[in-house]
């Protein structure tokens, strides 16, 4: 299976011993938990709370991982360590900019193409 929109499907059903089942499963739960992160994020950045932003990011750098969203999992993981650096120091906007667009970007094209290869049953994505 290729790596299809940000997902690594090979990985994937890996993580999950080849149950399509239960990939799907956790794909809806990410996009039930995680569809409206993008405002949650930048209410959280714009309200200069770093230590509520990296917590946010934290849970989603796990789940990303899990359904074989590595590039996303790595940029969460960057953008947290910036928000908790931020979080420590007294400079209210040293993370506010520091890969959040790009961390949005990668997670608007992971949440695509999980709509994708649900609507589609995997198919188109693992051809």
């Amino acid at each position: 299976m290729p790596a299809h929109g940000g997902l690594d499907l090979q990985r994937a059903m890996e993580i999950v011993d080849g149950d399509r089942d239960l990939l799907k499963t956790l794909m809806g739960l990410f996009l039930a938990q995680f569809a409206a992160f993008d405002d949650e994020l930048r209410a959280a950045l714009g309200a200069a709370e770093p230590g509520r932003a990296a917590q946010k990011i934290h849970q989603l750098a796990g789940a990303a991982v899990s359904i074989g969203a590595r590039r996303l999992g790595m940029l969460a993981q960057e953008l947290e360590g910036a928000c908790r650096a931020q979080a420590s120091a007294l400079h209210p906007h040293a993370a506010a900019g520091f890969s959040a667009d790009t961390f949005l970007s990668e997670l608007t094209h992971v949440l695509e193409a999980i709509h994708a290869y649900l609507e589609n049953s995997g198919s188109p994505l693992e051809r």
